[in-house]
């Protein structure tokens, strides 16, 4: 879920990079808001991503997979 969190305020930022927005201005209270909602609209996309990106971290360090993602994935298909 951390992940998750990080790739919404990842795309919140650059949404607002691409308005013109200068984002260090921002105040970080209001990207959290933002980041929030934003993950709340996008959650089962960026639980996707993040999984992803945690298996090709596994792949890459020949870490165990434990299927932690499916889980996850699953709960918030219910």
């Amino acid at each position: 879920m951390t992940l998750a969190r990080w790739l919404a305020r990842k795309a919140v930022k650059t949404r607002w990079h691409a308005q013109g927005l200068r984002v260090q201005t921002i105040e970080p209270s209001e990207l959290g808001r933002v980041a929030r909602v934003y993950l709340d609209q996008h959650r089962d996309d960026l639980l996707r991503q993040a999984c992803a990106t945690l298996e090709r971290f596994a792949r890459k360090s020949k870490a165990r997979k434990t299927g932690a993602c499916a889980n996850v994935i699953n709960e918030t298909e219910r």
